[in-house]
């Protein structure tokens, strides 16, 4: 099977690849051209990334590309790089020739989708919409749209050699800190969280800590805060995308428990975001406490992982009130942070099993390949391997 990559702005085929679907076609026996085949079918990856695709819609919705779509010649399929949406709206702002913000509008994916195809001639439910969050499928078919997940990050992180880190937990080897929190950028559910966290004795000392500032909320006091940026020396994963579980892993390794900030916190029942904040202390053998969406550590269980909750209270990934699911993890890293090293060398040591069991069971899945998109891609567009 033969695929395009049409740049959606513009409606010329791209020779870069949307880096993600594209690289899971090639792995799994399909091939990226430059030229629209003329006598099979193909697959067009069109990426919406911007959100804004269908406002150039006149430069190309009467080119030949677009007239196979309609003519059941090629399937198309639309994607993100590497966010995904719920119902949410978007905010999309367009520059005016002066360089001015203005014309903000408000939608959806699904609208988006809909207006789109709509704006080319295309019917919305001949066309596939693939992005990282987990609910994606229900959501498009209750609006009678097909929409599949993508579980890209699992596979963008090769795993590591286990050997030391192992030897190192069995013999009790001390770690330079308790926690890991690496932050990102300053969101509204992590700031409130950081100014908690720094509140707790010691905990800059005891961790490695980064996280981008901002202006925030007290979450107990409701004053207007603001924190500053603090960083580590740590790697910028966008620039490395192949390597996103190479990236700062001495972390990982030296401190004993990841608190994971994820992008997204708040009760959604059409988002739930998978990325590669859950693979990366996973490959690393190290525990981690999430703060994120309700569901998370749900969906990590039916991937086949293991996590912790023989060593700490879990029960926030069931919690469906946002204030309760905070301070449940504020409460879980304030006990962790009492514990000794020698208790938390334990600790370790009791989780192994665990630790191992998530480490193989990546590789596994690392190592195999899954045809499941590719096959509901093709069964879509009634095509075959």
């Amino acid at each position: 099977m033969k695929f395009i990559v049409l740049d959606l702005t513009t409606g010329k085929i791209r020779n870069t690849p949307v880096v993600y679907l594209s690289t899971y076609l090639e792995d799994h026996g399909c091939t990226q051209v430059l030229e629209k085949p003329d006598n099979e079918f193909y697959l067009i990856i069109g990426c919406i990334q911007l959100m804004r695709w269908y406002n150039n819609s006149h430069t190309y919705k009467d080119i030949e590309i677009i007239n196979d779509v309609k003519n059941n010649k090629a399937g198309l399929i639309l994607t993100t790089n590497v966010d995904s949406f719920g119902l949410l709206p978007v905010v999309h702002r367009e520059r005016d020739p002066g360089g001015y913000y203005n014309n903000i509008t408000k939608y959806n994916i699904v609208e988006n989708v809909n207006i789109g195809c709509d704006s080319l001639g295309i019917d919305s439910k001949s066309v596939i919409y693939i992005d990282t969050n987990y609910k994606i499928h229900d959501l498009f078919k209750k609006h009678g749209l097909s929409a599949f997940w993508n579980n890209i990050f699992e596979k963008l992180m090769p795993p590591i050699d286990l050997n030391t880190i192992i030897q190192d937990i069995k013999n009790k080897k001390d770690r330079e800190k308790k926690f890991l929190y690496l932050g990102g950028k300053g969101r509204i559910h992590r700031l409130p969280f950081v100014n908690e966290l720094l509140k707790i004795p010691d905990f800059k000392n005891d961790s490695f800590l980064s996280t981008g500032g901002g202006n925030f909320i007290d979450f107990f006091t409701k004053e207007q805060k603001c924190i500053d940026d603090i960083v580590l020396d740590i790697e910028d994963i966008r620039d490395i995308p192949e390597n996103l579980c190479l990236a700062n892993n001495n972390y990982h390794v030296k401190s004993y428990v990841n608190i994971i900030p994820m992008s997204y916190f708040y009760l959604d029942h059409t988002h739930l975001e998978i990325n590669e904040k859950l693979f990366k202390p996973i490959i690393n053998f190290q525990p981690f406490l999430i703060l994120g969406q309700i569901g998370t550590l749900r969906v990590m269980h039916q991937l086949g992982y293991k996590t912790f909750d023989n060593w700490i209270d879990e029960s926030y990934d069931t919690t469906m009130n946002d204030d309760e699911r905070f301070i449940k993890v504020l409460n879980e890293v304030k006990r962790i942070s009492k514990m000794s090293t020698i208790e938390l060398n334990d600790m370790l040591l009791d989780m192994l099993p665990t630790l191992e069991y998530n480490a193989n069971l990546h590789r596994t899945r690392y190592l195999q390949k899954d045809y499941s998109i590719l096959d509901r891609i093709l069964n879509k567009f009634n095509q075959s391997r």
